[in-house]
């Protein structure tokens, strides 16, 4: 048994010695609540926008997802309406 045990400890090894590899990854990157923060709006409400496509571009990893600054900053700047000065 120790010997089929073996190689499954090497591989748990492995990946969680990766692990801090692909976290560094996300580093720097906003959270739906920090995102939602920053717009003054609820995490729901980003999470509708996200689901419904609304032009925020981000990053889902299995349940996590991020998103980055500038591509709010973006999203933001697409939503100025104009207004016309008479």
């Amino acid at each position: 048994m120790a010997k089929n045990e073996t190689p499954i400890v090497e591989e748990i090894t492995e990946i969680t010695e990766e692990a801090p590899k692909v976290a560094g990854l996300l580093d720097g990157m906003l959270t739906t609540n920090q995102v939602a923060a920053m717009l003054g709006v609820s995490g729901a409400t980003v999470g509708s926008w996200r689901r419904n496509n609304e032009n925020i571009p981000y990053i889902k990893m299995g349940k996590v997802v991020r998103y980055r600054e500038e591509d709010v900053k973006a999203f933001v700047a697409k939503c100025l309406t104009p207004v016309e000065v008479s």
